[in-house]
């Protein structure tokens, strides 16, 4: 399998953090090959950060179709570009974000966050997906309240 990391921010030492960790953890009939998005902001930070680095990103995402990788990953909690990233590429995208959250949602946000205390950036993904749902009867009144 051919995997595809796109780090979105243009970082080289957090990409080198990513790709350290991810040669520790790969299975051995894996290649992944981790990248950088030159050009885009430092560290993705706000939704500016996101609106800039999102291009950058799409870039790499049409090199990685046309290089025939199996699957691509965005490696950033906001998941840059990641809805158009999936309507121009042939092959699954993965947003280490959305990813987490269906994992995290039917264990880990009603113990992590006290009522009240959801990040921005997990309300808004959980209440436009369909996680929001499937989150615990703990956390659905605090989502309903700020969707409102």
């Amino acid at each position: 399998m051919n995997i595809l990391v796109i780090n979105p921010n243009s970082s080289e030492e957090m990409t080198q953090s990513i790709r350290e960790v991810l040669d520790r953890i790969k299975r051995q009939d894996t290649y992944v090959s981790v990248v950088r998005t030159e050009g885009a902001p430092a560290a993705i930070q706000s939704a500016t950060d996101v609106a800039l680095a999102t291009p950058h990103v799409l870039d790499l995402v049409r090199e990685g179709n046309a290089d025939r990788v199996d699957a691509i990953i965005l490696a950033c909690f906001s998941d840059p570009g990641l809805e158009a990233a999936r309507e121009i590429s042939d092959v699954l995208v993965l947003g280490i974000q959305e990813t987490t959250l269906h994992i995290a949602a039917t264990v880990i946000i009603p113990t992590l966050f006290p009522r009240g205390s959801l990040p921005p950036s997990c309300e808004k993904i959980a209440a436009v997906s369909i996680i929001s749902s499937r989150l615990s009867t703990r956390i659905m009144p605090y989502l309903r309240k700020t969707a409102s």
